[in-house]
Parts: structure tokens; sequence; C-alpha cells
């Protein structure tokens, strides 16, 4: 399976997120967020229907605690984070293993919205159903250069590539998306431009 039909089924996975609303007080600062439980309880269900599923696991490199978060898809494509877990030091009890988990749980959450490209969004009061297609809107009327959708179109190597990740996007993704797939036809020679220059030169 290709990386273009992994990154397509996460484009459909998300199209179908609910706004994630952060729900959870921080006492500390007198803020709210979203929990690890939370972001999987709302986005699990719908990556497995989209043949999706995200992992996490640590490994030790040269003495540092490594976090690898991957994304899979039942056809085998996959692709990883990786972060390291650094604790917050506490003087009063060296190497407590209460920071440990702390260090864990923060780099376990931040990754897995990473790897799906989603944000915790503050609740502002109105019902999620109401505030969702605004967020939505919101979401795809600006994709950015960690969006993993743009990624794949920079991305691609072939105009075939960039066809079979098109195909996979829904209306209201492919609206957002259609400077992003005109630019890497340009890049690889099958845009307009590049079309009308092919044109006069075999004329």
């Amino acid at each position: 399976m290709s990386m273009s039909e992994l990154i397509a089924a996460l484009a459909k996975a998300r199209s179908e997120f609910p706004a994630i609303i952060k729900r959870t007080e921080n006492t500390f600062n007198n803020s709210k967020y979203a929990t690890l439980a939370q972001a999987i309880n709302d986005t699990e269900a719908i990556l497995l229907a989209n043949g999706l599923v995200v992992t996490q696991d640590t490994n030790t490199v040269e003495g540092t605690l490594i976090l690898t978060t991957t994304l899979w898809h039942t056809g085998g494509a996959s692709r990883s984070s990786y972060t390291p877990v650094i604790p917050a030091e506490n003087p009063k009890r060296p190497g407590d293993p209460q920071q440990w988990g702390i260090a864990l749980t923060y780099a376990r959450r931040y990754q897995y919205f990473l790897i799906l490209g989603i944000a915790a969004e503050d609740n502002d009061g109105q019902p999620n159903r109401t505030r969702e297609p605004q967020n939505r809107k919101e979401r795809r009327a600006k994709p950015d250069a960690d969006d993993p959708v743009v990624r794949q179109f920079r991305e691609a190597k072939s105009l075939d590539d960039i066809k079979t990740l098109w195909k996979g996007l829904n209306a209201s993704d492919q609206a957002r998306y259609n400077g992003e797939k005109d630019a890497a036809k340009a890049r690889l020679g099958g845009g307009p431009a590049a079309q009308a220059l092919k044109g006069a030169a075999s004329g």
C-alpha cells in the first residue's frame, strides 16, 4: 500500500472527527486542556473505521527515553514520529518516577495530536454540534506545511500519486487542498503553465 493511500484515509478520518474540546482543568495555570484519554475516545472509532490505528511505545537510545508514535494503515503503510521524554527535575526527590510518568503522558498526548494533525479547541459555551461545522471550516481554510495532506502533495513523485491522493479526499477537502494539488501538478509538469510551455515548444 502506498503512503498516498494512507494519507487519503487519514484525510477522510479527519473530516469525520468531532471538535475535541478542552474539558480538563489545569489548576496550576488556570486553563483547560484535552486529555490523551479524551482524544483517543473522540477519534479511535473513526480511525478504525478508516483502517487506521495509532500505536505508541518507548525505547532507550544512549540513555534517553524515546517515545515512538506510529500511524498504521491496515494495508501495511505507516508513518512515525519520535520525541525524547525528559522529566522535570524534583530537587527533593531526584529520579522521582512520578515525574517520568507525567512527562511520558504529556509526550504521548502531544504526539497523538501531532501525528493526526489535530488540535483541541476552547469551548465557548455553544453546543458541540453547532460549533463543529464552523471549526472544520476554519481548519480547512488554512492548511499549513505541517498538514499531512499538504506534505503528501509536496512530496508526490508522479501525477499518478497526486491522482490517487485526490480521489481519496471528500468534496470539502478537495476544495481545501485544490491549491496544493495544482501546485504539485505544476511541479511535476502537469499544470496549465507547464502544458502551455510544452505546446509552445512542440509548435
